[in-house]
């Protein structure tokens, strides 16, 4: 049997939403191919993602009923778009069905704990989980799937956009790994030379390789 999974990026300037179906037993997504990123001028964001999420699942002749799970990207990256991608899916998630657990930032809470008044209905068995990704996760997962096989189990500095002049930036060693906190400005010559092989995201360094591959979307969050 598939669940159905509703992926939401707004934490970049191109906002995205996917739609996917994940095998109970979890051991991979079948994607439906269907990606829409925000490229509609004079709409806002948060009437942008509404609207595309009704259309991902008219497309798949689905509903919001059958949604048992949804991932949206919680940064780093624009902070307007980070807050406008957690109140809609929370939303969404509150709405109808009582929520089994709520994992934001790899931290994971029951209902109680946050206080976030998601609604209890006995009558409704159904449970909805909300799951929140690291945009530079992401970027990572997506580097180690598709980039160059010589970068896939190298020393990396990643970049996001952050909606400022600087981007966000975080090492990651050679197993995938997160190495210390995300920085909000470019590291010393002396930081690069000692832990990096490459660069890869919106950032490049003369010395170091590039990976040039996309920035994350909301397919890249369900595969993360």
């Amino acid at each position: 049997m598939l669940s159905l999974i509703l992926g939401l990026h707004s934490a970049a300037t191109e906002s995205s939403v996917a739609l996917a179906r994940r095998s109970a037993s979890g051991d991979g997504i079948e994607s439906d191919g269907m990606v829409l990123r925000s490229a509609v001028a004079g709409r806002s964001q948060s009437e942008w993602l509404l609207s595309a999420i009704d259309e991902v699942l008219a497309e798949h002749q689905a509903s919001l009923a059958e949604l048992s799970c949804y991932v949206v990207a919680v940064g780093p990256g624009h902070w307007t778009g980070i807050r406008v991608g957690l109140a809609i899916v929370l939303g969404l998630a509150a709405g109808s069905f009582a929520t089994k657990g709520l994992a934001i930032g790899g931290l994971a809470a029951t209902d109680r704990a946050t206080g976030l008044g998601f609604s209890q209905k006995k009558q409704q068995q159904k449970s909805r989980v909300v799951v929140g990704v690291s945009t530079l996760d992401a970027l990572a997962d997506k580097i180690r799937a598709r980039g160059p096989r010589q970068a896939r189990s190298a020393r990396l500095l990643l970049s996001v956009e952050s909606g400022r002049a600087d981007p966000f930036f975080a090492f990651y060693n050679s197993k995938g790994d997160m190495q210390g906190e995300v920085l909000a400005s470019a590291p010393s010559a002396d930081q690069l030379h000692a832990q990096i092989e490459y660069t890869g995201g919106t950032w490049s360094h003369a010395r170091f390789p590039h990976i040039d591959v996309p920035p994350p979307n909301a397919c890249d969050l369900l595969e993360t």
